[in-house]
């Protein structure tokens, strides 16, 4: 009789019950299940993907750094420096939620930018993480319930933004052709189809806010990075206004009513890029790209609102 072969060692077995202790006060955001779940389906997903023990490990303990104050040293000590490394790949911010952390859109272009420079192992687990975060907003989605966006720091377009770059740097690097690339990309398609469908009337208005921005360029990204970066954080000023309720002033370009409130437009851009002061500068209570962003919305009502050339 031959001997059972045993699917996991006791590091994953002390691994779940780590996951477990270290976020016990967590929960999924806005709502009470706690947030466990989601480290579960992750670690789930990364065993089904082909991944072994050890990036199954990391599935369980990818956001320990980010959301305790657990120490990279104890998390090396107990499971070794491969997976502390992994974990430090995986993570946008270290220092638990109460640390002090950059604004959310530098954040994740920083998070992505040291992503690329992971290998396979990295990649799939960073996969199985964002399949179940993307699978439970469409869901939601699917089922014709609110997909709750205000539990998102950059909300719904901030949102569409980042899963849209985190599906076209994986499904296009190392992953590419696999499973998980193709299952990040069609969740990627469906979420996006959705947005589509939410955008409806304020469609123009967001384009031509776009427009705005991307010539004016408060950012100084240049179009190449700008077509990707204004356009979401146009729509989301729009759909923010819209959830407002308020008309602030003439019809914009939509011929609606719906005007941009200079007031709203801040407080998106401090949560997508944050308030910081360039360095040197004290003569303004803004800082200088907010000035720039309302500039925009005070040209908007005379916009040339088709394609310029």
């Amino acid at each position: 009789m031959s001997a059972v072969r045993e699917a996991y060692g006791d590091r994953y077995v002390e691994a779940l019950g780590c996951a477990a202790r270290w976020h016990l006060g967590d929960h999924r955001k806005g709502s009470d299940v706690p947030y466990l779940s989601h480290l579960l389906e992750v670690s789930a997903l990364v065993w089904e993907f082909g991944g072994d023990e050890t990036q199954a490990v990391v599935g369980l303990l990818h956001d320990v750094l980010e959301d305790t104050t657990t120490a990279a040293s104890e998390i090396a000590d107990r499971f070794g420096v491969e997976v502390v490394e992994m974990v430090v790949a995986l993570s946008d911010h270290i220092g638990g939620r109460g640390a002090g952390k950059q604004a959310w859109k530098p954040r994740k272009e920083e998070y992505l930018r040291k992503l690329a420079d992971h290998d396979r192992r990295v990649a799939l687990v960073a996969a199985a993480d964002k399949i179940a975060n993307l699978r439970s907003i469409v869901t939601e989605l699917d089922m014709g319930e609110a997909a709750g966006w205000e539990r998102f720091t950059a909300g719904m377009g901030g949102t569409a933004w980042y899963y849209e770059q985190v599906a076209q740097l994986l499904a296009g690097g190392p992953l590419a052709g696999s499973r998980p690339a193709r299952m990040l990309v069609d969740l990627w398609a469906r979420m996006s189809a959705h947005i589509g469908r939410e955008r409806g009337a304020m469609a123009e208005l967001d384009a031509g806010l776009a427009r705005c921005l991307l010539k004016a360029d408060p950012l100084g990204l240049g179009a190449v990075d700008g077509a990707t970066t204004y356009p979401w954080f146009a729509l989301e000023l729009v759909r923010c206004q819209l959830g407002r309720n308020g008309v602030e002033g003439p019809a914009g370009p939509t011929g609606a009513g719906v005007r941009i409130s200079p007031a709203v437009a801040a407080e998106v851009w401090e949560n997508w890029f944050g308030t910081h002061r360039r360095a040197g500068s004290t003569d303004s209570p803004a800082p200088p790209e907010v000035v720039a962003l309302v500039a925009c919305l005070e040209t908007l009502d005379t916009l040339d609102t088709q394609s310029s050339s």
